[in-house]
């Protein structure tokens, strides 16, 4: 040890000082170069459209199901890139009984979870969704158009001998399907009248309400209006006759149908738990003019003879009548009171046989608006749990015992996970819940003891689990063993994950997207600021790959006046994948990407939109992120009216799109579908937050509506929209165009014939021209290298 003390006294002192500085001095030089060469590379290697578009996708609508041994996982996928374009309101009224757009060009695989063995149903021409076992294990009953007729018919996996066949010719129009216990009927919905391919008698649904009639007689279309006729029943948004279907169940052997119901507004159906009933909720009217608010029947059906009764009548659900279920017994439904126009959102239960519905809960006035899912029985049958204010809270079927159940500080739960119509446990018997960190605003799996309402994080990432409830993709298998997931982040796309219900070994069971793994993704943080009034505010930020924070770098604004778009922070891209505007898209192109918090107030949705996006554009500058002379502005639908909105108070962006958007609000108000619907007239309390007509408020649509400022737009702007848009008539992108071009201003205008309102839906060709022409606005008058160099902006 002394000798080679000596040893490092000898070699420290042969080197001078100096010497050493310049070394280390070196040292670091060849370091930073190293890493501005990685850098730059990550910067150069933008990810092309087409491959976020290209992409495969979990299927809408179609949660993954277990096998009821809880071996096997059977889940849909489908290819975002699609021949073929539809809407919303399309697909649910004039295409009736065709290929949904979630299921188009889609495929079921079934995968064993411990051996990774897969069988794969579908696929090429065909289009096959909605896969579900039955409870004996033997089949997997599923939808598909694999016989080239192109509407949906019931077809059957049998495990056996792995062989597919057709269960009916009859034509299905549905979201879901279910099985009777003993696996030998299937109950679903189908399309009204003889319900053959040859025979269908899809419903086009001319006639809209007893108010407004739309009557087709070639060559003339006459609408009526009736002023007498108006105590009966409001005009609606949109036509509620496009869930006119027939329910109906199929032997699982022979494939004969037997329906129980003819020709009714059908939205959701549940089975009773001993198969003998069936409920649905059928929509009967919009309950006043410029509201949303529907009200509902729920109606109960025999299974043996058809016999019909009404459980509760006129009632308030959300949008999807989906907030209800049977009780244990099976001898009355529960239902929780919901939309636009409640405040209470009470729960209540029914008999099969009707009569007065019991108000379980009693609870003040408190804004409660959106709810998809029902109170779900806990294992004792006699207590019910939902959530309210971000928190559980149980109920008793006697209507004696009303309490909040649990909350976890911190967390806001969003969704009680079930399976088989009650609660999903853990092996020691606790309830599963998500969750949302409300600062970090990432995802988490709680477990609820039932007995002391205690809580023990199962699982808490920077990731999303959880969308909405037609993106579900939860499911626990029959034994409470296993669970399946989706999950994603800012930079990986989502993707089903498994594991047991304690969460102990979490492993991702598909891999979707595997060519998107060679590019570097940006990362995103959260950002905070005040309004101009003061109010606290959020923002997703996305840096671009290997961010400098010594240079600033063009900023892109994704903008949704009215929404808290930090939330979406945890989303692949922040919009998700297979969207042809991918925020990933522009990160990768060396831009930063904010998603603002933009709360609007009644009255003044327009200059909210300036008091909070400007305070966060301007937290980005001073952070030294931004290049102030380089900021652009995106936005889709109410996001284009968001757009334009600050392009009529503010010069400081210096590029815009608006897609799918309007600047007018009396002549979004004004718009008439072909049907006879009109859907923004509907939203008198709504997302415009005007509080009224425009007889009443004539100066508040006016002021709030930037067509009437268009002389103030100093911005280049490019407006998209489809030619056959429902939601938002192209008519009120024209009329921008139209006054932007006489005022002499920059403009530009691409219409999509065909197309309707959402972008994500629309044909291949449209889609990938949509990306390239926004990247290309913005490298014109932004630039998209974060060097700074600017020789892509306009000359």
């Amino acid at each position: 040890m002394i000798g080679r003390g000596r040893d490092e006294t000898k070699t420290r002192s042969t080197m001078t000082p100096n010497k050493g500085r310049r070394a280390f001095q070196f040292l670091v030089a060849f370091y930073l170069m190293v890493l501005g060469v990685l850098l730059a590379r990550a910067q150069q290697n933008p990810i092309p459209p087409e491959e976020l578009l290209n992409v495969h996708l979990l299927g809408e609508g179609s949660p993954p199901d277990f096998s009821p041994d809880g071996s096997w996982i059977a889940y849909a996928v489908r290819n975002n890139l699609r021949g073929k374009s539809s809407d919303f309101g399309q697909t649910d009224a004039a295409h009736c009984s065709e290929v949904p757009w979630h299921a188009q060009n889609s495929w079921i695989v079934l995968k064993n979870i411990q051996s990774g063995a897969t069988t794969r149903l579908g696929g090429g021409d065909e289009d096959s969704w909605l896969p579900r076992w039955s409870p004996d294990g033997k089949y997997v009953v599923f939808l598909s158009d694999r016989d080239g007729g192109g509407r949906a018919k019931l077809w059957v996996w049998e495990r056996s001998n792995n062989r597919v066949r057709r269960l009916s010719d009859v034509v299905v129009v549905a979201e879901e399907i279910e099985w009777t216990a003993d696996s030998r009927e299937i109950l679903t919905t189908v399309e009204h009248g003889n319900g053959t391919t040859e025979e269908s008698d899809c419903q086009s649904a001319a006639v809209t309400d007893s108010n407004s009639r739309a009557v087709s007689s070639a060559p003339v279309i006459v609408y009526e209006s009736h002023p007498q006729a108006r105590e009966a029943e409001s005009p609606g948004p949109w036509n509620l006759d496009r869930h006119i279907r027939d329910l109906a169940f199929f032997d699982v052997e022979n494939g004969e149908m037997r329906k129980v119901s003819d020709g009714e507004r059908i939205e959701w159906f549940r089975l009773s738990p001993d198969g003998s009933r069936a409920a649905y909720s059928s929509a009967k009217r919009f309950e006043r003019d410029g509201s949303q608010q529907i009200r509902f029947d729920l109606v109960v059906v025999a299974r043996k003879d058809s016999e019909r009764s009404v459980a509760a009548g006129d009632i308030r659900l959300f949008v999807r009548g989906r907030a209800f279920g049977w009780d244990v017994s099976g001898n009355g439904l529960i239902f929780e009171t919901g939309g636009p126009l409640e405040t209470r959102g009470d729960c209540y239960w029914t008999s099969v046989d009707g009569g007065k519905a019991r108000n379980l809960t009693r609870f003040a006035s408190d804004n409660r608006t959106a709810v998809f899912f029902p109170p779900t029985p806990g294992p004792d049958g006699t207590h019910f749990y939902f959530l309210r204010d971000g928190a559980v809270w149980e109920t008793t079927l006697d209507g004696q015992s009303t309490r909040e159940f649990a909350k976890i500080p911190g967390r806001e739960i969003v969704h009680i996970v079930t399976a088989g119509g009650g609660l999903a446990t853990t092996r020691r018997g606790n309830m599963i819940v998500v969750t949302r960190d409300e600062q970090t605003k990432r995802n988490g799996f709680y477990a609820l003891d039932l007995r002391t309402a205690s809580f023990t994080v199962l699982l808490e990432r920077d990731e999303c689990y959880w969308f909405s409830f037609d993106k579900n993709f939860i499911s626990v298998s029959p034994d409470g063993e296993m669970i399946v997931y989706s999950a994603q982040d800012a930079g990986h796309p989502l993707d089903l994950w498994v594991s047991d219900t304690g969460f102990r070994n979490p492993r991702n069971f598909t891999h979707l997207n595997a060519g998107l793994e060679r590019y570097a993704m940006g990362a995103a943080e959260l950002i905070d600021w005040r309004s101009l009034d003061g109010e606290e505010l959020r923002g997703a930020l996305l840096l671009p790959p290997g961010y400098n924070r010594n240079r600033k770098y063009p900023l892109l604004v994704w903008v949704y006046g009215g929404a808290n778009l930090s939330e979406q922070i945890h989303e692949f891209g922040f919009t998700g994948l297979g969207q042809p505007i991918n925020l990933q898209m522009f990160a990768t192109r060396g831009y930063v990407v904010l998603a603002p918090d933009a709360p609007q107030h009644l009255g003044t949705p327009m200059l909210d939109l300036l008091k909070t996006i400007l305070p966060g554009v301007d937290r980005v500058v001073e952070m030294g992120i931004a290049d102030p002379g380089r900021i652009g502005v995106v936005g889709q639908s109410y996001g284009g009216y968001s757009v334009m909105s600050l392009l009529a108070l503010t010069s400081r962006f210096k590029a815009a799109v608006a897609v799918d958007g309007f600047a007018d609000l009396l002549g979004a108000y004004g718009q008439l579908n072909a049907d006879g619907t009109a859907y923004a007239a509907s939203r008198e309390h709504g997302q415009e937050q005007m509080g009224g007509d425009p007889w009443q408020y004539r100066d508040r649509y006016i002021e709030n509506s930037p067509i009437f400022y268009l002389d103030r737009v100093k911005t280049p702007l490019l407006l998209v929209h489809g030619t056959d848009d429902e939601w938002v008539h192209p008519s009120l992108s024209d009329e921008v165009f139209v006054g932007l071009r006489r005022l002499g201003k920059e403009v530009s205008y691409a219409k999509y014939p065909g197309e309707g309102h959402t972008p994500d839906i629309w044909n291949a060709n449209h889609q990938l021209d949509l990306s390239n022409r926004i990247l290309d606005w913005f490298a014109r008058y932004l630039g998209d290298s974060a060097s700074g160099s600017e020789k892509n902006k306009r000359e």
